[in-house]
C-alpha cells in the first residue's frame, strides 16, 4: 500500500460506510408499493392500508360502512334499555319509598326463582297498592295533605305505562339474613328505596312455607341510633303442607297461602303508614297507627311472630317520650319472644331516655342548650336523682340482655348498634352515680362505658358506617370527659389532704383523659363530609355535642397544662 492509498479505517471512510449501512436498514423498513395500471383499469387502489370492496367491477365500501352503522344504530335502540339501568337507575321520589322484589326459593343454601314466589309477591304488591289506593280515595282532601298521599311502592310487575321504574328487581339473593340484609340495602341505595320487602320458600324448613323479610333504612328522628335500622322477620313463616319446590302444587300452595299473606300484607300496610309519618318527623302519629293497629289486628295470633308490631308500637311511644307505653309495648314483644333482640334494645333506649332527661328538668336552658335539647314532653322524666339511676340500671340491664342475645339474633348486625347503646346506658349510669356522689360505682360504671364505645368503634368500619362510628366516638368523649371530672376530684381531695404526689398523679391523669377527650370529639368532627347526607346528625351530634365539647376540653387541658408550668 502505498502512502498516496487513502486509509482503509479511516474516519471519512468510517461515516461513508456507516452511511451506506443505515440506508439498507432503511430500505428494509419502508413499504414498497410496485403496480402496474393498464388501459381501462377500473376501481384501481394502489398504496397502503386501503379498504375497498368490489362487486362487479363496483367500489361498495361506502354502503358496507352505512350498513354497519345502521346494525350499531338499532343494536344500540334495543340493548339501551338494559344497559340503562346500569349507570343511570331511576330514583323513588314518594314521601316513604317501598320497593316489593320477588320471593325466592331457598334450598340446599342455594336462593333461586320461584314462579310461585314471584305470584305471591305480585299478590303482595297488588294488595298494598289497593289499600294506599283505598285510604286515599276515601278522604282524597284529607290524604292529600298527610305522607301518606306519597308512599310509592315498586315491584316489577308494574304496569309499563307508568313508565317510572327500569330496574328489575328480582329476588334478593343470599343464604343467610346477613347476605339477604346487605343485598336488599344494597337494592335500596341503588332507587333510593326506604324499605325493602323480600322473603323466600323454605322447601327445606319446618314446616314448609313462605318466610317474609324486609329492610328498614330508618331516619334518624330521635338523635339517639336506631334499633330498627336493618332487616326484620315479618312474623313466623306463612306455612304450608304441599311440596314448594313442585310446579305442580304452585296451584294448592298459593290458595293455601293467601290468606295468610293478605294477614301479613295489612301488617305491611300498618307499619309503612307508621314509618311515612316517622319520615315525616310526627311520631306521635305514629304511635296512634300501630295502636289502632293493635285494635285491629286482632286476627294476627301473638305467637305468630307479632312481637314485631310490638317493637315498633313501643319505638314510636319511645320517639314520642311516651315511656310507660314504650316499657308495655317493649314488655310485650319480650313476653311473646324471649328472645326478641330488639325487643331488649327498645327497653333499654327507653329507660336510659326516661334517666337522662332528668338531668335536663328544674333549671333553665341557655340559648344554646335550648337550641341543642330537646324537651318534648320533658314531665315524663325520671322525678328523682334516686329514679334516675335505677332507670339507668334497668336500662344496662335490658342492654346487657340484648348483648348475650345479639351474636344469635335473626339479624346479628344489631349487635354493634347494642354495644354503643349499652356504652352510653353505662355512661348515664355514671352520671348518676357522680351525682349521688358514688365516685367509685360511678368509676366503675365508665370504665363499662368506655370498654363498650370502642368496641362499638371497632365494629363500625368508618369508610361503610361513618354515623354511627361518629356516634361512638362522640360517646367516649362523653364519658373520657366524665372520667377526667373523677380525676379531678382525686385531684381536689388529695391536695386538701396534703398528699402532694397522690395529687399530682391525679391531676396527669385528667389531663391525659381531657386528651383523650378532645381526641374522640375530634373523631367524630372528622366525619363532617362523610356525613353531609344526614342534616339532624349533622346539627345534633356534630354542632351541639362533639364541635363544643371538644372546644371545652382543650380549653380544660391547656388551663391545667398551664397551671402545672407555673408551678
Amino acid at each position: 500500500m502505498s502512502e498516496n492509498s487513502p486509509q482503509s479505517n479511516g474516519p471519512e471512510q468510517q461515516n461513508w460506510l456507516r452511511a451506506q449501512w443505515q440506508r439498507v436498514r432503511d430500505l428494509a423498513r419502508r413499504d414498497v408499493v410496485i403496480a402496474q395500471v393498464g388501459e381501462g383499469s377500473q376501481n384501481v387502489a394502489v398504496g397502503k392500508n386501503i379498504f375497498q370492496l368490489n362487486v362487479g367491477g363496483r367500489n361498495i365500501t361506502p354502503y358496507v360502512l352505512v350498513i354497519a352503522l345502521a346494525v350499531l344504530v338499532i343494536a344500540g335502540y334495543f340493548l339501551y334499555p338494559l344497559a340503562e339501568p346500569m349507570w343511570n337507575p331511576w330514583q323513588m321520589r314518594g314521601s316513604l319509598n317501598i320497593a316489593v322484589a320477588d320471593f325466592g326459593l331457598l334450598q340446599n343454601g342455594e336462593m333461586k326463582s320461584s314462579a310461585l314466589g314471584a305470584d305471591l309477591s305480585a299478590a303482595m304488591y297488588e294488595e298494598l297498592t289497593t289499600q294506599y289506593e283505598g285510604i286515599r280515595s276515601a278522604s282524597p282532601g284529607e290524604a292529600s295533605r298527610t305522607p301518606v298521599s306519597d308512599v310509592l311502592i315498586w315491584h316489577d310487575t308494574m304496569p309499563a305505562e307508568q313508565g317510572e321504574k327500569n330496574v328489575h328487581f328480582g329476588v334478593i339473593e343470599g343464604p343467610t339474613p346477613k347476605e339477604r340484609s346487605d343485598a336488599a340495602a344494597a337494592l335500596a341505595r341503588r332507587i333510593n328505596a326506604n324499605i325493602v320487602i323480600y322473603g323466600y320458600l323454605t322447601p327445606d324448613g319446618s314446616p314448609e312455607g313462605l318466610v317474609l323479610e324486609f329492610y328498614y333504612n330508618s331516619p334518624a328522628i330521635a338523635d339517639e341510633p336506631d334499633a330498627a335500622t336493618g332487616s326484620h322477620q315479618m312474623g313466623a313463616t306463612i306455612a304450608a303442607d304441599v311440596p314448594l319446590d313442585d310446579p305442580r302444587h304452585e296451584s294448592t300452595a298459593k290458595l293455601q297461602m293467601t290468606p295468610a299473606l293478605n294477614l301479613r300484607s295489612g301488617v305491611v300496610f300498618w307499619l309503612t303508614q307508621a314509618f311515612s309519618y316517622d319520615f315525616a318527623n310526627q311520631p306521635e302519629t305514629a304511635l296512634k297507627i300501630l295502636q289502632e293497629a293493635e285494635q285491629r289486628l286482632t286476627n294476627w295470633p301473638a305467637a305468630d311472630g307479632k312481637e314485631i308490631l310490638y317493637f315498633f308500637l313501643g319505638r314510636a311511644a319511645l320517639f314520642s317520650r311516651e315511656f310507660e307505653e314504650a316499657i308495655r309495648a317493649g314488655e310485650t314483644a319480650i313476653a311473646i319472644n324471649p328472645d326478641y333482640v330488639n325487643g331488649y334494645a327498645l327497653l333499654g333506649l327507653t329507660y336510659m331516655d326516661r334517666a337522662q332527661l332528668y338531668f335536663v328538668q328544674g333549671r333553665e336552658l341557655s340559648a344554646e342548650e335550648a337550641a341543642c335539647t330537646s324537651v318534648k314532653n320533658i314531665e315524663a322524666a325520671a322525678e328523682t336523682l334516686e329514679g334516675a339511676a335505677a332507670d339507668a340500671q334497668q336500662a344496662v340491664a335490658y342492654l346487657e340482655a340484648a348483648a348475650r342475645l345479639a351474636p344469635t339474633s335473626f339479624w346479628p348486625p344489631i349487635e354493634p348498634y347494642v354495644h354503643m347503646n349499652l356504652g352510653l346506658a353505662y355512661r348515664v349510669l355514671g352520671l348518676a352515680r357522680i351525682f349521688e356522689q358514688q365516685y367509685e360505682p360511678a368509676g366503675q360504671a365508665l370504665s363499662s362505658a368506655a370498654g363498650q364505645l370502642q368496641t362499638a368503634v371497632t365494629a363500625f368500619p368508618v369508610e361503610e358506617s361513618p354515623v354511627y362510628f361518629a356516634w361512638s366516638q362522640m360517646g367516649l368523649g362523653l364519658t373520657y370527659r366524665l372520667q377526667a371530672h373523677l380525676a379531678s376530684v382525686d385531684d381536689f381531695l388529695a391536695t386538701e389532704a396534703g398528699k402532694a404526689d397522690e395529687a399530682a398523679a391525679a391531676r396527669a391523669r385528667t389531663i391525659a383523659l381531657l386528651g383523650d377527650t378532645v381526641w374522640a370529639y375530634q373523631a367524630c368532627i372528622d366525619q363532617k363530609e362523610a356525613t353531609l347526607g344526614y342534616p339532624v346528625f349533622q346539627k345534633k351530634v356534630l354542632e351541639c355535642s362533639c364541635v363544643p365539647y371538644r372546644d371545652s376540653a382543650e380549653t380544660a387541658k391547656q388551663a391545667l397544662e398551664e397551671e402545672g408550668n407555673g408551678e
